[in-house]
């Protein structure tokens, strides 16, 4: 089963964790999030996954924090899924992609810049007994956002997926591709209109 869960600082050190609790039995699993306040964890609520996620067991969750302290936890099951909360409040939710039938979001991560938000994420799904797999990206704001396909594959094991963002903008995307291996996948908003991953994998 994965569960993979996500660290971040805020701007007084203070360490919070995004994670998925299978503790709930055969259910779809929950997303918390856990700030350490005074020596001890205070642990909340933030989101239930869907989706197949009860079954497969596939799940995760990553944290953004933003400049003015809001806390930004996109979560994946049957659907990738975004929590937002502006303290003092309560998490505003929603779905970026839904996709629902024979899908799982098996893994997925994040960064934030001026633009908004990035997240990079893999659809897993098993059409006539093979895995099949499909690398996304989706960039926005809470309540606006643009989804795009990345890369696509089938066979090997559930990959893993990594974002980040250069200061010009441009956005990094490394990922276990076809055959398991590293591939890494660029675009610069101003120069290219498709993703560069042709050429890009690492033995």
């Amino acid at each position: 089963m994965e569960s993979r869960g996500s660290l971040e600082l805020d701007g007084s050190s203070t360490p919070v964790i995004a994670f998925v609790d299978r503790l709930n039995g055969f259910t779809a699993p929950d997303v918390r999030l856990a700030v350490l306040t005074g020596g001890a964890w205070d642990v909340q609520y933030v989101a239930t996954t869907d989706g197949l996620a009860e079954y497969t067991g596939e799940c995760c969750a990553a944290l953004d924090l933003g400049a003015d302290g809001t806390r930004l936890v996109s979560y994946g099951g049957g659907s990738l899924g975004l929590a937002t909360l502006h303290e003092p409040g309560e998490w505003n939710r929603e779905r970026i992609d839904a996709q629902g039938g024979d899908l799982d979001v098996s893994d997925l991560d994040t960064a934030s810049n001026d633009a908004g938000m990035h997240i990079a994420y893999v659809l897993t799904s098993w059409p006539e007994g093979h895995s099949s797999y499909e690398l996304r990206y989706a960039a926005g704001d809470p309540g606006s956002w643009t989804v795009e396909t990345i890369d696509a594959w089938r066979d090997g094991f559930p990959p893993d997926a990594a974002i980040a963002l250069d200061p010009a903008g441009g956005v990094h995307v490394a990922y276990s591709g076809s055959g398991w291996r590293l591939r890494y996948a660029t675009r610069h908003p101003e120069d290219d209109t498709d993703w560069n991953c042709d050429g890009s994998e690492l033995e």
